[in-house]
């Protein structure tokens, strides 16, 4: 599973060394230099035990059985080429989850609130101010 290998990359290489190698995938292709320097400096500030524990008790969750049990609005987001799955993985995913919407912003970052910030930001304030729930 891949967020045991993540767990291993820390472990052997430290946050910098991990969070250098994968800022782009995380960021996007749209990404500026300036942005990657500054994720990557401020990932590096992490603490490498608790990345490695924390990566390493993600990849043993299965939510499988958590969705259908959430109970109030969620807003799902993803971009339209994630590196980490597709729209209709996200979609299958969203549609377990009662009374939730999937955002597909567009691009290829999966750290969307980063990349698209004002995006997320009205996207969630339009779900959380309607009625209900």
């Amino acid at each position: 599973m891949i967020l045991r290998t993540i767990a291993d990359e820390v472990r052997d290489g430290g946050v910098r060394g991990w969070a250098e190698r994968t800022q782009a995938m995380r960021l996007g292709s749209d990404a500026s230099t300036e942005m990657l320097d500054y994720w990557t400096n401020f990932m590096a500030k992490a603490d490498k035990e608790s990345c490695v524990r924390i990566t390493t008790a993600a990849g043993k969750l299965d939510l499988e059985a958590v969705l259908p049990r959430i109970r109030t609005r969620t807003l799902v987001i993803t971009t339209e080429k994630s590196p980490l799955q597709s729209v209709a993985a996200a979609r299958s995913d969203q549609q377990r989850i009662p009374h939730s919407e999937l955002l597909v912003a567009p691009g290829d970052s999966y750290h969307v609130a980063v990349t698209q910030p004002d995006l997320c930001a009205q996207s969630a304030l339009r779900i959380a101010a309607q009625p209900g729930l």
